[in-house]
């Protein structure tokens, strides 16, 4: 296989897991996206509507005389600087005079918002209040304020540039005038012609001064710029937009979704199907079976491989006992420990059905009930626990007197019996060594019923006298740490 193909399958390998993790979380990502768009709808709906009014103003060159014949030339707006201007005090101060408010200009800029419409001169000023009318009535009055601020502002500029020449004319008068006067007095050629040069740069310098002051000099009708759109009075709340909000926080709630869910899948160590299963094992998964309701109610202990012999749970079982059989007879295996990581991952249910399954098949079966401090095995048979195992482990009584008979001719159960003081002593001991060895001789599969791993080391005592070992793993439930710990 080349790599570029090898990259295209682990590519869509991690597609493929990035769906099923979005599949088997949909209820987190749908919890999480209707607690954000409800939170959102909640402080939407809470908000005060706000009415906004906007005007739009043209901010025109300034067409000034060069003087002289030379014709009029402009002096082009700086936008950002009349976006600024548009916001400060003294026209907030204007606007709040023409509007007689009693708090001054305070409470206006709250409100104000000043655009700049792309690729144009124009600004787009803007006002929002809970009330249209007072929307309309400051946007309108901000925009006139803004350019009566930008006429007096100018025409203040202009004046004070138009002071400074002027004053600069009257010093270089003044010195042409005591020129003009010395030259007629002047006897020396030479000094005369250097003040008739000087007269002459002071001339040329008064005139060009006096060309600045023309353009100086502001045109009767002075254009700073118009409102070209006046402020309307608005029908509906320009917010809050409930339709926006509630579209952004649906947006917002399903990535956060999937983020917990991604989230969740990285922190969550339970097993991931069979696959999962196997590669934590380094072992191949027999069968899997499926859940049954009446399970989840432990009083009840329920043989589906008796009472619904069609279900897919019994087939299951039958498929386990196709694998069980098959391992079994490749390494000449006839007792079998059945265990899990925890109680009620199903290890004694699995033991009953799987015994039951063998059982139909011909096989002749005793299932053994070796969990001493918890028995439940004998239940799934509908039998006494009164003796059993642990009185011939004790040497109370004899084997063949504690095997009972079930429903089913092949099959025997050796009930647990009375719970004694050192359950795992006895099952350590050479007496468990030979009942077993005795019960493989009559018997063709021996299963036992192992306390769970993590719970007690009475599994891991059994574990090296019995000729294979049967793990059962819940499949919701059993985290990827509990198999590695119980297999380790």
């Amino acid at each position: 296989m080349s790599q570029q193909e090898t990259s295209f399958d682990g590519a869509h390998n991690e597609l493929s897991q990035s769906l099923a993790v979005l599949r088997m979380r949909k209820w987190s990502i749908v919890l999480v996206a209707a607690v954000v768009l409800a939170s959102t709808a909640y402080f939407s709906f809470r908000q005060t509507p706000l009415y906004e009014s906007s005007t739009r103003v043209l901010v025109e060159p300034l067409k000034l005389s060069a003087g002289f014949g030379a014709g009029d030339y402009s002096v082009p707006p700086n936008l950002e600087t009349e976006k600024e201007v548009a916001t400060s005090a003294p026209v907030l101060e204007l606007a709040a005079k023409e509007l007689d408010l009693a708090e001054g200009s305070r409470g206006l800029l709250d409100g104000l918002s000043v655009d700049l419409a792309t690729s144009t001169e124009i600004l787009v000023m803007s006002y929002s209040s809970p009330q249209p009318h007072v929307a309309q009535e400051r946007a309108q009055a901000l925009a006139e304020a803004y350019l009566k601020n930008r006429r007096s502002q100018v025409l203040s500029d202009l004046l004070a540039s138009s002071d400074t020449v002027q004053e600069q004319l009257k010093s270089l008068n003044s010195q042409l005038e005591t020129i003009n006067d010395d030259i007629p007095e002047e006897t020396n050629a030479s000094q005369k012609a250097i003040l008739q040069t000087q007269a002459s740069t002071l001339v040329g310098q008064i005139a060009v001064l006096q060309q600045q002051l023309t353009g100086l000099t502001p045109p009767d009708k002075l254009q700073v710029g118009r409102v070209l759109a006046p402020a309307t009075l608005p029908t509906a709340p320009a917010s809050p937009n409930h339709v926006q909000n509630a579209v952004l926080a649906l947006a917002a709630g399903l990535v956060a979704g999937v983020g917990v869910a991604f989230a969740k899948e990285r922190l969550d160590d339970r097993l991931r199907g069979r696959s999962d299963l196997e590669s934590h094992l380094r072992t191949p998964v027999l069968a899997v079976v499926p859940h049954v309701k009446a399970w989840r109610r432990r009083k009840r202990a329920l043989t589906v491989t008796l009472t619904k012999p069609d279900s897919v749970a019994a087939e299951s079982y039958r498929t386990l006992r196709t694998g069980i059989v098959f391992a079994a007879s490749a390494r000449e295996a006839k007792s079998v420990l059945i265990t899990s990581p925890h109680p009620g991952d199903g290890k004694t249910v699995t033991a009953a059905n799987l015994a039951v399954a063998l059982a139909h098949a011909g096989k002749r079966v005793v299932v053994v009930s070796a969990d001493l401090r918890k028995p439940r095995l004998h239940r799934f048979f509908g039998a006494k626990n009164e003796v059993g195992l642990s009185d011939v482990l004790r040497g109370a009584t004899p084997l063949q007197e504690v095997l009972l008979p079930t429903e089913i001719d092949n099959l025997k159960l050796l009930p647990s019996g009375p719970a004694p003081k050192h359950p795992g002593e006895l099952l350590g001991s050479e007496a468990m060594r030979a009942t077993l060895d005795e019960l493989t001789e009559d018997f063709d599969m021996v299963l036992v019923d192992a306390p769970p791993l993590l719970a007690v080391a009475d599994a891991m005592t059994l574990a090296p006298v019995v000729d294979a070992v049967l793990f059962v793993a819940e499949a919701e439930n059993t985290t990827r740490a509990a198999v590695d710990l119980a297999i380790s």
